[in-house]
């Protein structure tokens, strides 16, 4: 999805033709935008009155990245992911939780450790993010499920859907969204 693109889905009063790049102002003024594209930084704006339709135009149809691997790390931040919830002895129950990014601690001077917490499911999740090369880096339990279940994307994802998709995709059942009742072992 380019940035033109989450405008038209999320702000579709702000395209306009006459717009350079057809969106009204520059992605440094959309703060939702911001937040779930790391390449938007200050001093991207071109000086007013100058004509950049060019620069613009090329601008708002840059690709925003899907997953959060090399989105700078913020407290109260939102991603979502495929998380198990072990119910009874046999089963777990993967769900699409909405996490929020709470306060952090340094692991050692490169790392941060974070928590995700999903207030309505009560799930805690934790990653660790590098900050030598700005990515988030899983935690031993969450490779272990990622070796068990090779075809489920336990990424971290930026909207609610993306997350839905990768689990409809790893089940193959589109009844699966956002949660789906798994026998262990399978």
């Amino acid at each position: 999805m380019t940035r033109k693109e989450w405008i038209r889905e999320n702000c579709p009063n702000k395209l306009n033709p006459a717009s350079y790049g057809g969106v009204e102002d520059c992605p440094l003024h959309y703060p939702r935008l911001k937040e779930i594209d790391p390449t938007i930084v200050p001093g991207m704006q071109c000086p007013p009155g100058v004509n950049h339709m060019d620069r613009c135009i090329k601008c708002w149809n840059t690709e925003i990245k899907n997953t959060f691997d090399k989105v700078p790390v913020m407290v109260g931040m939102t991603f979502y992911t495929i998380v198990p919830i072990e119910v009874g002895k046999n089963h777990n129950l993967w769900i699409v939780g909405e996490f929020r990014i709470i306060p952090m601690n340094m692991v050692h001077d490169t790392m941060l450790r974070c928590v995700g917490y999903d207030y309505d499911l009560g799930v805690e999740y934790i990653s660790h993010y590098d900050l030598t090369e700005n990515e988030y880096r899983l935690i031993p339990k969450v490779q272990i499920l990622q070796r068990k279940y090779p075809n489920l994307d336990l990424s971290l994802f930026v909207t609610r859907k993306q997350a839905e998709d990768a689990l409809v995709k790893w089940t193959g059942d589109d009844r699966a969204r956002p949660y789906i009742l798994v026998k262990k072992g399978d």
